[in-house]
């Protein structure tokens, strides 16, 4: 996976984060709150909402029960269950007959193809 790829995913993640107002869904080494291994009963298990290691999976792999910041404060949603309550909201109100909602699952999201370049410039920056 090259240098691109990586910032590509990251880019995606953070626009998707903040337009739908989502949240982490794994732990964090750093957080006592939300670390990223807990256990039920015997068992250690890895603090992860989604369990394909994507963020936005389908409700059949996604672990509502981890303590997981996007479950405490999105009441155990997933992502994609979040964004889709977003557009059915959305077409709602509109009340057309486009429904944004039908089709909407984990394989239709993509990170953005972007293209970095670095050129001489006073001030930094990035064309998408």
């Amino acid at each position: 996976q090259n240098i691109t790829d990586s910032l590509d995913h990251v880019f995606f993640d953070q626009l998707v984060r903040n337009s739908f107002g989502l949240f982490p869904n794994q732990g964090d080494e750093a957080s006592a709150r939300f670390p990223t291994l807990y256990t039920v009963g015997d068992q250690v298990l890895d603090n992860v909402g989604c369990l394909d290691s994507s963020n936005l999976c389908s409700d059949s792999v996604y672990n509502r029960d981890a303590p997981t910041k996007q479950n405490l404060l999105c009441h155990d949603r997933s992502w994609l269950n979040v964004i889709q309550a977003a557009y059915n909201n959305r077409s709602a109100e509109q009340s057309t007959e486009d429904d944004l909602s039908s089709g909407w699952t984990a394989a239709n999201f993509s990170a953005p193809k972007i293209e970095y370049r670095v050129e001489s410039a006073e001030t930094p920056v990035v064309f998408l």
